[in-house]
């Protein structure tokens, strides 16, 4: 409906004109079903909290806010009546899948049992918020005034909201602005595309004709006690053998309060109500702390990974330079020596100067190195520095481990 229409629909009535109600009626009944029935699984509850929304918006006529939309008035007159139902039990509670309709096995189920198991794990008061955002489509003001919320903590509350479904559905991810009302519009978009609502129109008649003879006779009262579902109705009677050994507690208090006073009913209920809210708040209180932890870690993430390879990069550095130290020419400490090896094999030359010419390089700082065979079983080496000439007998039984078998000063060293 236009928006100046409804203004001017809502004007009239509460100027005295009854008809502009059924215009409203109309344009918004299929609106208020829907919102109900997501809500409320049990069509008859649905009817009966359908007719009482309707009842109250026409007794309370003269409080009909002009510039709220009418639709998001009725969703705050019904709400009351839904969270009466589902603080007494939740197995009321509709499931998204309740109205989907898609192949078994397909990404359209996938996608919605997804969404489905997000929402069994927010609170009621978060998932309506959801709900308000995502399937009714209205502004975050709109959303405070359902919920009779402090409309100056909105932008917080909404967020929060935004942000732990957001994490239920996709896990941990940066943190960027807009990101998650961004995502989550478009997944729940299409599973709202799935959900299919069959409108009773008998019931609308009936109702409207309802409405019509109340406005006739001037009964503006809703008697609301006197508009129940036939299940509401034969519910006291069948509640004991319904719940019981159910270990429920929803359903425990149901049943026990049916055996009370109506002031013994209400201070349980209050007590059990309490008790849940405790229970509630625990919960969010673990899974704040969850995802605080989840923040921390995301942003220390890099940190943890990036140290142990920044060391292991410095310690394969460093073995990288002892070993090329030790095997390439480059690092070589003979380099620069007069080497002369007379009589030895290639092989030979190769072993001797890796197990034992390049350590004598290192140690002295020679100028000059001889090494020639005496005989088959020894080797002499000739050392000749700035400070001293030095003569050595190897053993040469194993080529392969060199060692000093003698150590002898010639007549020229001065050391």
């Amino acid at each position: 409906m236009d928006t100046h229409v409804e203004k001017q629909c809502v004007t009239n009535v509460k100027s005295g004109d009854f008809s502009q109600f059924f215009i409203l009626y109309h344009s918004y009944f299929e609106d208020l079903y829907k919102y109900v029935s997501r809500r409320i699984f049990d069509v008859q509850e649905v009817e009966r909290i359908v007719t009482v929304t309707f009842l109250n918006a026409l007794n309370n006529y003269k409080d009909t806010p002009i510039e709220l939309s009418f639709n998001v008035w009725l969703f705050s007159l019904a709400r009351t009546h839904i969270w009466g139902k589902l603080n007494k039990s939740y197995d009321d509670l509709s499931k998204i899948s309740d109205f989907c309709e898609y192949e078994d096995g397909s990404n359209e189920e996938i996608l919605v049992h997804n969404v489905e198991n997000m929402f069994s794990k927010l609170s009621l008061e978060e998932g309506e918020i959801m709900r308000l955002k995502f399937f009714e489509e209205v502004s975050d003001s709109d959303v405070m005034f359902v919920l009779k919320a402090d409309p100056t903590t909105v932008g917080s509350r909404i967020y929060k909201v935004l942000k732990r479904a957001h994490f239920f559905l996709f896990g941990e991810t940066d943190e960027v602005s807009g990101v998650y009302f961004g995502e989550l519009s478009g997944l729940i978009a299409r599973v709202k595309e799935l959900q299919v609502f069959e409108m009773p129109e008998s019931f609308k008649l009936t109702l409207r004709n309802n409405l019509n003879s109340r406005i006739l006779n001037k009964d503006f009262s809703s008697n609301l006690e006197s508009v129940k579902s036939d299940k509401e109705n034969v519910k006291v009677e069948h509640t004991s053998a319904r719940m019981q050994g159910s270990q429920d507690p929803a359903k425990i208090f149901v049943d026990a309060a049916g055996k009370l006073t109506e002031a013994e009913r209400q201070v349980k209920y209050d007590d059990w109500r309490k008790k849940k809210e405790v229970e509630e708040s625990i919960k969010n209180i673990k899974a704040d702390k969850r995802e605080e932890f989840v923040e921390v870690f995301g942003k220390i993430r890099g940190w943890l990974i990036g140290i142990p390879v920044f060391l292991f990069l410095i310690a394969f550095i460093v073995w990288g330079f002892s070993f090329l130290g030790s095997r390439l020419s480059i690092f070589d400490d003979c380099k620069n020596v007069t080497l002369a090896m007379v009589d030895f094999t290639e092989e030979e030359q190769k072993d001797l100067k890796k197990s034992f010419v390049d350590d004598l390089c290192q140690i002295y700082d020679p100028t000059y190195i001889s090494v020639y065979k005496v005989n088959s079983n020894k080797v002499q080496v000739e050392l000749d520095s700035e400070s001293w000439v030095i003569n050595y007998d190897l053993d040469t039984r194993n080529t392969k481990n060199w060692y000093v078998q003698k150590f002898a000063r010639d007549n020229n060293s001065n050391g």
